[in-house]
């Protein structure tokens, strides 16, 4: 018992000590499978032990992110038997779950000793995945392989043994793996996500979205399956099909409580190549009514990537409004600092503070923000009350020197860029760079000398080819800084759109150092060329060390001239309420706007549609064979009694063709409005049939107006393209 009790204190020694480990799941990171852990051998292990009370409590308890209490069973289950394997392999679990691989190996190892060989094939998959944690590449093999020997079609092993290969560039492998697996089990989602990422590998985009797309056929709600077929999609230009893809991700991992990595990766591919459609969609989901804050918050996520900071501040300003929780106010704040408007980001980061005191995030944004508008002392009591409060905080050294060297308060700043230096192990080229010229300031050209030689010589700094040009201009080698500045203009060909923040710094810095060896026809392009990317720190620009030399061109006035007002300019444009105009008959009109999936479901042949009609829950039958919109009398009469439908809507009587060609007799109505996919359409012309078990049919004098209607039997929803807004359905 005294064993099993030493045994059990240093797991839990192990356990505290792996909840102070950082094993959080930003947007989404995969699992050692790849897709968020679609299979996991541990919920096989569990249908061993059903019998014993104190593992099943264990186990559920874990479930629910119990497991400090867990522990408590599992030391029930140990005292009991001190010998029980699957006790030693949930305890495996939980330290491969908080990344403490180590003492998962060990427990795991503990486990497979108490078990007969022929039942511990998942204790060796486990086994391997802290392998796997550790770099132990070689252990995590040769686990894998003992599983598999074992239980030749163990399926987590399979998958693994996949990953295994696909992290080593070894996609045949990989395939055969994924091809055992299939062979007992066909319908396994997992295998034709491998295969079809196997394929992604190779380039074969074509044949990945079919993977993908069978997957996603076989389990509709697998958001991943949806997510890996957009990025193929993407990646043969249907992006389109691709942002309805990755919409429909989105959907299913909200519903399933979780993010989806490869969604949001593809989200952001996509609004720097298709922007203006992404957001059209986006908007259609908006207009739907769920999940409307959210898409909100996506809307200003995709403007943001593709820099276009004001629009994104209208849309999480509207995403706070409503779920203020959930998305906070300094969202909006960040957009107007990266457009410029800094009077109004600090507007609304004191007002997040306000809401968020202790948000160290936000105090730094503010300092900053409060430098750009000329207020360096507020912006360096800032800095005082950050390091105060995180005393070991590179950052807010450097930050705090730049001010200070800004106001010619130079020693001060040379010990701040020292501290900085020294947190960080001096592997910083920006300070060198800053520290040197403060050094050159105050006369110290020796010391000035010593940190640009040490972003010369240390080759492994970080971005470190960025300062170069400049420190070899300070040093007054001339073919160095232009050698420097053609490499580095290589370097930066095909980034401006992937982090155009890097390649503004890169243009400035490059300016400077051309201006100051002379060139400065080349040096105002450079700057130009900033200032094209999105460059707004107009204030910053005309004070800073860094451009001292530019300054002295009366040209690169009238170019910060010239941009700032551009900027101001956009600031009232950008926060336009986006409309969408149509050619209208009464100022009336369909308010879709743009292509949307909408799930059906097949019933006796035909597709029947979720919508709302006037407010009323109803399935259409959506039938391209028919030319009108019909409802019943039973559904006109119940709509009628329960003020759904008004008397005015009532409009006599009127012909129209069914689907089979025939023409029949009804009372033209008027739907003030339908709902469904996202669409919402206005004061829509209906027949009311005079049949009571006549269905409610959306036919051709609608659907010919909303665009392509593509009909997907595999994922089973229709597809709606527009190429166009559709013209008025009065």
């Amino acid at each position: 018992m005294e064993i099993v009790s030493i045994v059990f204190i240093i797991y839990m020694v192990f356990f505290v000590i792996s909840q102070f480990r950082k094993s959080d799941n930003p947007e989404g990171q995969e699992s050692a499978t790849g897709f968020n852990g679609q299979h996991d051998a541990f919920a096989s292990i569990r249908d061993s032990w059903v019998n014993n009370y104190n593992l099943r409590r264990a186990s559920e308890l874990m479930d629910s992110g119990d497991e400090r209490q867990a522990f408590e069973y599992l030391k029930k289950a140990l005292d009991d038997d001190p010998n029980n394997a699957f006790a030693h392999s949930l305890i495996g679990w939980i330290y491969l779950q908080h990344q403490v691989y180590k003492t998962a190996v060990s427990a795991f190892s503990t486990a497979i000793q108490h078990t007969p060989e022929s039942e511990h094939a998942d204790f060796f998959v486990g086994r391997s995945r802290a392998y796997a944690g550790l770099g132990n590449e070689e252990a995590r093999l040769a686990d894998l392989t003992h599983a598999l020997d074992v239980e030749p079609a163990n399926t987590s092993a399979l998958v693994d043994l996949a990953q295994y290969h696909f992290s080593h560039g070894e996609y045949e492998e990989s395939d055969r793996a994924i091809d055992k697996l299939l062979e007992s089990e066909p319908n396994e989602v997992i295998g034709y996500m491998a295969k079809g990422r196997n394929e992604m590998m190779r380039g074969n985009w074509e044949h990945a979205k079919e993977l993908f797309e069978h997957a996603s056929n076989l389990d509709h709600t697998y958001a991943a399956a949806w997510s890996y077929k957009a990025e193929a999609l993407m990646k043969l230009g249907k992006f389109s099909q691709a942002i309805d893809c990755v919409i429909m991700a989105f959907e299913l991992a909200d519903s399933a409580g979780s993010y989806d990595q490869k969604a949001i990766f593809v989200r952001d591919e996509l609004a720097k190549t298709a922007c203006d459609l992404f957001c059209l969609k986006l908007r259609a989901k908006v207009a739907e009514g769920s999940r409307t804050p959210k898409w909100m918050s996506t809307l200003g996520k995709v403007y943001v990537m593709a820099s276009r900071f004001v629009e994104a501040a209208h849309w999480y300003r509207k995403a706070h409004e409503l779920d203020p929780e959930t998305i906070p106010v300094s969202y909006e704040a960040i957009c107007w600092e990266q457009a410029g408007n800094y009077a109004k980001a600090e507007d609304l980061l004191r007002q997040a503070l306000i809401e968020d005191p202790d948000n160290l995030q936000n105090k730094q944004r503010l300092a900053l923000v409060l430098a750009e508008q000329g207020d360096y002392d507020a912006a360096i009591s800032q800095c005082d009350e950050l390091i105060r409060l995180q005393p070991d905080m590179a950052d807010n050294y450097f930050n705090r020197a730049r001010f200070r060297h800004i106001l010619g308060r130079y020693e001060e700043a040379i010990e701040d860029y020292s501290t900085e230096l020294d947190l960080k192990d001096g592997d910083d080229a920006n300070s060198h760079l800053f520290r040197g010229m403060t050094y050159m300031a105050i006369g110290d050209m020796q010391r000035s000398r010593e940190d640009f030689l040490a972003v010369i010589y240390d080759a492994d700094m970080k971005d470190r080819e960025i300062y170069l040009p400049l420190v070899y201009s300070f040093l007054d080698d001339r073919s160095k800084a232009l050698e420097s500045l053609e490499k580095l203009e290589e370097s930066l060909h095909g980034l401006s759109s992937v982090q155009p923040n890097y390649s503004i710094k890169a243009l400035v810095l490059e300016a400077e150092a051309l201006s100051r060896i002379g060139e400065q026809d080349m040096a105002i392009d450079r700057m130009r060329e900033a200032l094209e990317l999105g460059a707004c720190r107009f204030g910053s620009y005309r004070i800073i060390p860094e451009t001292t030399e530019l300054r002295k061109d009366s040209r690169f006035e009238e170019l910060l001239q010239e941009y700032e007002s551009k900027v101001r300019e956009s600031w009232t444009k950008g926060q336009e309420e986006p409309t969408e105009t149509t050619t209208l008959q009464d100022k009336e009109d369909v308010q879709c706007m743009a292509a949307s999936l909408i799930p059906f479901e097949k019933e006796g042949g035909v597709f029947k549609v979720p919508c709302r009609v006037n407010g009323l829950p109803l399935h259409f039958v959506f039938d391209t064979g028919a030319s009108d919109v019909t409802i019943s009398t039973v559904e006109a009469t119940f709509m009628l009694k329960n003020g759904y439908l008004k008397k005015q809507d009532l409009n006599g009587s009127e012909y129209y063709m069914t689907a089979n060609g025939e023409i029949a007799e009804g009372t033209a109505v008027r739907l003030r409005e339908v709902d469904f996919g996202g669409m919402k359409l206005t004061n829509v012309k209906a027949s009311v049939v005079r049949s009571q078990t006549a269905p409610l049919l959306l036919g051709q004098s609608v659907l010919q107006r909303l665009g392509r209607i593509e009909i997907d039997n595999v994922n089973r929803v229709i597809r709606v393209n527009q190429t166009e807004l559709p013209q008025s359905v009065i």
